[in-house]
């Protein structure tokens, strides 16, 4: 639902944007735009690794580097 959410953001903001819908006060800035956007890729990251982990293939060889790309993407993201 997040991704169609942000994928939709185009039509999104013009419609919160009608004072005639009530709902001005839920407009999202850009920063909240950009946590969205964030957040999504974070979502995105741990269902690749849920779906990996949970196939018949991983082995500690290969779930230990897929740990360290967790790792990064959040070290990453917290930094910004």
């Amino acid at each position: 639902m997040l991704v169609g959410f942000w994928e939709m953001r185009s039509v999104v903001k013009p419609f919160l944007d009608r004072t005639s819908h009530g709902l001005v006060k839920y407009i999202l800035s850009e920063e909240e735009w950009d946590a969205v956007k964030d957040l999504v890729n974070a979502l995105q990251v741990l269902k690749d690794a849920t779906v990996y982990f949970s196939s018949n293939d991983p082995t500690l060889a290969s779930i230990i580097p897929a740990m360290d790309r967790i790792d990064e993407v959040f070290a990453t993201a917290a930094v910004q």
